[in-house]
C-alpha cells in the first residue's frame, strides 16, 4: 500500500529531475540583451549562445534556429544578424533598434540540435527618451546604422544593364554591317594586246641568233637539234600547229601544199642522219650548210 511518505518521496524526485534538466538546458543555452534600455533609434545587441558537444564535419548535425517571431516583429527592426560557429559553441548575434517608445517584449528563440530543443525566455526591451515632446534640437546620433542590404534588386539591376549593353552592342554591329558603304570595285585595267610577231620575221631573227652561236669557239653538241627545233617552231606558227610533234616522215605526208615545207624536208633528213648516225665529229659544217639553205631556199618561198 502506497503511503503518504512514498508519494512525497516520488514528488520530490520528480521535482529534482525537472530542475536538473532545466538547469542543464540553462547551462547549454544562454542569451543576453545588451543594453536592455535604449532611446529611439539606438542600437542594442541580442546574443544567443549554445554550448555544443564535440562533433565532426563543418558543422553539427541537425543544428537549427527558429527565430521567425523575432525577425517578423513589428515594433523593432533587425539591422543585421550573423552566426559564429566554433568547436565548442554556436552563437547568433542580432542587432536591433526600435523607434516607438515603451516596453517591447522580445519573443523567445528556439534552438534544436540532434532531437533536443532549447528555448530562450521572453526579454523586455525598454525604449524611452529623456527629451521633452517639443524639444527639436539636433544632437549627435548614436553612430551609423547599418541598413540591411537587399541583393535581389541590385543583382537584377546589374543583369538588366549587362543585357541592355549586350543588345545595344549587337544592334550597333548589325546596323554598321547593314548600312556600311560597300567598296567600289576597282577598275579592271586591260593591257593592250601585244600584236603577234610575223612568222617570217621571227624566223629571220632566230636564224640570225643561230648564226651568232655558230661563231663561238665552243659549240653546243645539240646545235643540230636546235636548228630542227627552229624550223618546226616556225611551221607551227605559220602553217601547221602540231609540226613540233611530227617526225620527218609525217611532215613529208603533209608537205604537199606548202612549198617552204617541201624545201625543209631535205634539211630535216640530213639533220636526222647526223642525229641518229653521226659521221663527223664537228657538226659546225653541217650547221652552216643547213643555215645557208634555210636562208636561201625557205625564206625565199615565204
Amino acid at each position: 500500500m502506497t503511503t503518504f511518505k512514498d508519494w512525497s518521496i516520488s514528488f520530490v524526485a520528480a521535482a529534482l529531475l525537472v530542475f536538473s534538466l532545466q538547469t542543464s538546458a540553462d547551462e547549454r543555452l544562454q542569451f543576453q540583451l545588451t543594453p536592455a534600455s535604449i532611446e529611439p533609434g539606438q542600437r542594442t545587441t541580442l546574443r544567443v549562445t549554445l554550448r555544443l558537444d564535440p562533433y565532426t564535419g563543418s558543422e553539427p548535425e541537425g543544428l537549427e534556429i527558429h527565430d521567425s517571431l523575432l525577425t517578423e516583429g513589428k515594433d523593432w527592426a533587425i539591422l543585421s544578424s550573423k552566426r559564429i560557429l566554433e568547436k565548442n559553441q554556436a552563437e547568433w548575434i542580432y542587432e536591433l533598434s526600435a523607434y516607438r517608445s515603451g516596453p517591447h517584449r522580445i519573443p523567445p528563440i528556439e534552438v534544436s540540435i540532434r532531437g533536443a530543443s532549447f528555448s530562450t525566455e521572453t526579454v523586455e526591451l525598454n525604449v524611452s527618451t529623456s527629451r521633452p515632446e517639443k524639444d527639436l534640437q539636433i544632437r549627435p546620433g548614436f553612430g551609423v546604422l547599418e541598413l540591411p542590404v537587399y541583393w535581389g534588386p541590385r543583382i537584377a539591376l546589374v543583369l538588366g544593364v549587362l543585357l541592355a549593353s549586350l543588345l545595344t552592342f549587337w544592334l550597333a554591329r548589325y546596323l554598321v554591317r547593314r548600312f556600311k558603304a560597300r567598296p567600289k570595285p576597282l577598275p579592271v585595267v586591260v593591257s593592250p594586246a601585244v600584236p603577234a610577231e610575223d612568222p617570217r620575221l621571227w624566223l629571220q631573227r632566230q636564224l640570225q641568233e643561230y648564226r651568232t652561236k655558230l661563231q663561238n669557239e665552243k659549240l653546243d653538241p645539240l646545235v643540230i637539234d636546235e636548228f630542227v627545233s627552229i624550223l618546226k617552231r616556225y611551221f607551227a606558227k605559220a602553217q601547221l600547229q602540231n609540226a613540233r610533234a611530227l617526225t620527218t616522215r609525217e611532215l613529208t605526208f603533209v608537205a604537199g601544199s606548202s612549198p617552204a615545207l617541201k624545201k625543209a624536208i631535205p634539211l630535216f633528213e640530213r639533220c636526222d642522219g647526223y642525229r641518229f648516225h653521226p659521221t663527223q665529229p664537228d657538226p659546225r659544217a653541217l650547221a652552216h650548210e643547213c643555215l645557208h639553205s634555210a636562208e636561201k631556199e625557205i625564206l625565199a618561198c615565204i
